[in-house]
């Protein structure tokens, strides 16, 4: 490779390109020796340049060759690589308003077409094909019968025998859908369902053993006919129901009431709620909310549930009554539960009303109180809820959502005789006054002092005699006051709490000794998520 060396601009040629002057007689001969050989000189130049531009080409095309070769994911085992696959597949725990599982753009369409090596493991993991959502009437508009039963027959043929979760939703229902029969053919694989289908379309699936299927959700409107629908009747594993809206035709279902552990249902004093509450023996966890369209309906008898342990009462928007969540905790025998979850209203200066004494109150460990979000709260409410919260004593982890921490509040949870077993508070989507830390501190620090252990009756007796051989033994150990009070005193009462991220951040002193002596929690406020209405509303209505 030829090698050149070329002298910068002489300050001559500067000095003639700044003016129009003619150059010398003895100059001519050099310029005119530039334009006769310098274009031979970049014509060779440019040789060069292409050739090392070639080289620099290959060189990052042998550099990218080499990375790719060598990236991580071309040595992730196949079941590591199969979990990631997971994680990216819609389920039965998403968000299934966006899901399409006949989208071809979706996965786990899409992650099948990316290499031969993702396919093979796409189709060797059935899990992936296991949730399968059809909405006929969003299908409608852009897939055909035929390619939908096309699709279906492919999804449920890669799922192999995994069992199913199935959401099927259409207003003018399928009875005539040629899809039908394959439904009909993989209805012993399903293990979840949801159905949004009219009551005729059900009846399609009467007869046909639910062999496995353990999890419904079935939302039924507008069903004229009056006949039993037994599709569900040969169910004998379902053990959780949720029932979406309080449609009253869900009475004509036919369902293994007394198999059910979970149930969680829009509208408690429904005609169909209340009759099918009783047929469930063996609830052990329950959610209700409380709609009172039939106010002709009191409960006169109590309702038993001898093993649920979990209970989430809500007050609904429509509820007539303030006292309606109140009645109907009274009218429940729960002997087992330990885990309460209350939410009630707060709209126009709504006044609150708690369960008052009740033989369940002292059995509970976990309790949550959730507010609607928003300030606006009746100021009777933080006393009556240091009352409820007076009955509860054996209450361990404490949950308030959205609920107003006023000064009144604070203060009444100073005392260790409220909540005496608190270990776990959790305040970090509450609302507090302003320069409510300095209290909260105080309350804090109140809950955090060492406690001594409860003796029984045999150590607060003593024996004298075995206490004097003691100390003579082993004068070392100091005095016999010191020994018990060692043994028998504990760590602190309340050992962990989480706060709204302003609060945690805070430069108080006394906060930073706070939390260098428990365990506190930073979580997102709901300021900081921006978002709105009841939290504690799962219903669809």
């Amino acid at each position: 490779m030829a090698s050149f060396s070329i002298p910068p601009r002489t300050a001559r040629a500067e000095e003639l390109l700044r003016c129009n002057h003619a150059p010398r007689d003895a100059e001519i001969s050099e310029f005119r020796h530039v334009v006769q050989t310098f274009p031979v000189m970049l014509a060779s130049l440019d040789e060069q340049i292409n050739h090392l531009v070639q080289i620099r080409e290959n060189a990052q095309c042998r550099l990218n060759d080499s990375k790719a070769i060598l990236h991580p994911i071309r040595s992730i085992p196949a079941d590591v690589l199969g979990e990631i696959f997971r994680h990216c597949t819609p389920s039965w725990q998403d968000n299934q308003d966006g899901v399409d599982t006949l989208d071809p753009r979706g996965s786990p369409w899409l992650l099948s077409h990316i290499c031969h090596r993702w396919r093979t493991q796409v189709l060797s993991c059935p899990n992936l094909w296991s949730f399968l959502q059809l909405k006929f009437d969003k299908h409608a508009p852009y897939i055909s019968h035929t390619q939908c039963v096309y699709k279906t027959y492919i999804y449920l043929e890669r799922s192999k025998m995994c069992p199913l979760s199935v959401s099927l939703a259409s207003t003018s229902g399928i009875e005539t859908h040629p899809v039908l029969g394959l439904l009909q053919a993989s209805v012993g694989r399903w293990e979840r369902l949801l159905t949004a289908l009219p009551a005729e379309s059900l009846k399609c699936f009467s007869g046909i053993p639910f062999s496995i299927l353990r999890y419904l959700e079935i939302e039924l409107e507008k069903y004229s006919n009056g006949t039993a629908i037994d599709v569900f009747a040969s169910a004998p594993n379902l053990i959780s129901l949720r029932v979406i809206k309080s449609s009253s035709p869900l009475r004509y279902v036919v369902l293994p009431w007394s198999h059910i552990t979970e149930y969680q249902f829009a509208n408690a004093y429904s005609f169909y709620g209340l009759p099918a509450l009783r047929k469930m023996i063996r609830l052990r966890k329950l959610s209700l909310s409380m709609v009172n369209t039939n106010k002709d309906s009191p409960i006169d008898d109590p309702i038993r549930f001898p093993e649920l342990s979990e209970l989430r009462l809500n007050e609904w928007f429509a509820v007539p009554s303030e006292t309606l969540m109140k009645e109907f905790f009274e009218a429940l025998e729960v002997p087992s539960l330990v885990h309460l979850i209350l939410g009630f209203l707060t709209i126009n200066n709504r006044i609150m009303h708690f369960p008052t004494a009740h033989s369940a109150l002292s059995g509970i460990t976990k309790l949550s109180v959730q507010f609607q979000r928003n300030k606006r709260c009746h100021p009777d409410n933080g006393e009556r809820l240091l009352a409820f919260l007076s009955l509860t004593p054996n209450v361990v982890e404490l949950q308030f959502d959205a609920v107003p921490f006023t000064e009144q509040l604070v203060l009444g949870l100073h005392s260790t005789e409220r909540l005496p077993c608190l270990r776990i508070l959790d305040v970090n989507e509450c609302f507090f006054d302003d320069d409510i830390l300095p209290e909260f501190c105080d309350m804090l620090e109140t809950r955090c002092h060492v406690q001594p252990k409860p003796m029984d009756a045999a150590e607060a007796a003593g024996d004298n005699t075995a206490t004097a051989t003691m100390e003579l033994e082993d004068s070392s150990h100091g005095s016999r006051e010191e020994d018990m009070h060692e043994m028998s005193t504990s760590r602190c009462i309340l050992e962990k709490v989480c706060v709204p991220r302003w609060m945690y951040f805070s430069k108080l002193h006394r906060w930073r000794d706070i939390i260098g002596a428990i365990k506190v929690e930073c979580g997102i406020t709901q300021s900081d998520n921006d978002t709105e209405g009841l939290s504690y509303i799962h219903d669809d209505t």
